[in-house]
């Protein structure tokens, strides 16, 4: 009995800590893809074309800007849904353990 609550720990344990990782990940590339949106929106994005009439280079870089802005907000808001999501899975799996736990604490 002692052999399957330890067993059902350790397997607690490292889905969790697998589980922590994965949110940890999909935090920092939420970071990463917010701040090249903000700086993409704020207009730092480089322009490469010197030969090029100043008013067509700009409309050109602006709908460029807009487009990857665009992309950049929907990859966010997926990012945050599979964090919520992978959180939720979390907090199912924990009550699913706790249940199990209490079943064999019950019988011994």
């Amino acid at each position: 009995m002692f052999d399957v609550i330890f067993l059902l720990n350790m397997l607690n344990i490292s889905t969790f800590q697998q589980h922590v990782e994965s949110i940890k990940h999909l935090e920092q590339e939420n970071h990463t893809l917010r701040d090249l949106s903000l700086s993409a929106s704020s207009g730092t994005a480089a322009s490469g074309a010197s030969d090029v009439d100043p008013d067509v280079a700009r409309k050109d870089r602006d709908r460029h800007a807009a487009k990857e802005l665009k992309l950049l907000k929907h990859t966010i808001e997926e990012m945050e849904l599979r964090i919520e999501t992978q959180k939720q899975t979390l907090a199912t799996r924990d009550e699913s353990i706790r249940k199990l736990m209490d079943m064999l604490q019950a019988k011994g």
